[in-house]
């Protein structure tokens, strides 16, 4: 890609040569470590518990996953 600094680059290569540098995975395990996933799975509970409050109007007693 070391034409991406040139008047005449492809919008493809200089795409390409941002896109590489910033992009963040989409799987989550390609994002997070061991200890992450943990977490994360924690905090996918507690937003199903609050979708459940929300669909059914029903307080429920949501813990706080550690941060």
């Amino acid at each position: 890609m070391g034409d991406v600094g040139k008047r005449d680059a492809s919008l493809a290569a200089v795409l390409a040569a941002v896109i590489d540098a910033e992009h963040v995975p989409y799987l989550a395990a390609h994002r997070y470590k061991d200890t992450g996933l943990r977490k994360r799975a924690q905090w996918e509970q507690v937003w199903e518990q609050q979708r459940e409050e929300d669909r059914t109007g029903q307080r429920l007693d949501i813990k706080v996953p550690p941060k």
